[in-house]
């Protein structure tokens, strides 16, 4: 004779302090990119690390990265995106500040709410709208961060 026993919750996942850094990396050249070193293109990149406070709703600590957060199109859910900090002379008169809204194209990480960090561009337009683009499946081969989904 066995028995299972089970609970479920909707509070908040709790994450465990030792298994909660994650490292995301960003375009150091924000243009393209690429460097040419003996006739090779190459990709630098800048590493930060983060530490995940919460997965739900997704809360980061970091001196260098900052969540964003946006109406999910298809989904109609909150979605979440992981961006360097921008500074504010880098950031004024880029695209045309609007309403207190910047246009901009960015990259930086959707979070996909089970498993994955994915790397793509963030675009949002002068009326705040906000849309995330997956990079091609060779960069996310690279770029993404999974694992997530045993933190807890």
């Amino acid at each position: 004779m066995m028995i299972f026993v089970s609970s479920c919750s909707n509070e908040e996942v709790q994450l465990r302090p030792d298994g909660n850094i994650i490292e995301l990396k960003f375009d150091s050249d924000s243009k393209s990119g690429k460097n040419t070193i003996d006739g090779k293109n190459t990709i630098n990149y800048k590493t930060y690390s983060a530490t995940i406070i919460s997965l739900s709703p997704l809360v980061i600590e970091s001196e260098y990265l900052e969540v964003i957060e946006f109406m999910n199109s298809e989904t109609n859910e909150m979605a979440y995106v992981i961006v360097e900090k921008q500074n504010d002379q880098k950031n004024l008169n880029l695209y045309g500040r609007i309403d207190g809204c910047t246009a901009s194209i960015e990259k930086g990480y959707w979070y996909d709410g089970y498993d994955c960090f994915i790397y793509g561009t963030i675009v949002t337009d002068s009326n705040c709208n906000r849309a995330f683009i997956p990079s091609s499946v060779a960069t996310q081969v690279l770029m993404n961060e999974c694992g997530w989904s045993d933190v807890a």
